[in-house]
């Protein structure tokens, strides 16, 4: 006897019975882990070398980040996106450099920094 089921899988593609793609969109969810470890880890990544570096170029770097904002929420390009920023937790590109400084040297004044930057 052969049980029925609600979704196949057949070369990686995920069909409904009703022969939608439901099971195969990705949840809102998993959207904003996969945007923040790979776009957002990536505009943090030695952020503190940034510190220094012209509007024009800090603009670039927020236009990244807000574009991964928009997808990640679903929103169109000219949406506003400080809403989308504040729902995320993400700071605009300047802040996100000042607390990274912030956080680095506090933890050089405590002792909790790597050696050589104490």
């Amino acid at each position: 006897m052969v049980a029925s089921v609600d979704s196949v899988r057949d070369l990686g593609l995920h069909l409904n019975s009703d022969m939608s793609m439901d099971a195969h969109v990705l949840l809102r969810e998993a959207l904003v882990m996969l945007v923040t470890s790979f776009i957002a880890s990536k505009v943090d990544y030695c952020n503190v070398a940034f510190a220094k570096l012209a509007r024009c170029e800090l603009d670039r770097i927020q236009s990244v980040l807000n574009a991964a904002a928009r997808l990640t929420a679903g929103a169109r390009k000219f949406d506003h996106v400080t809403p989308l920023l504040e729902n995320l937790h993400w700071l605009r590109v300047p802040e996100r450099i000042q607390c990274k400084l912030c956080v680095l040297v506090h933890r050089c004044l405590n002792g909790a920094a790597p050696q050589y930057l104490t």
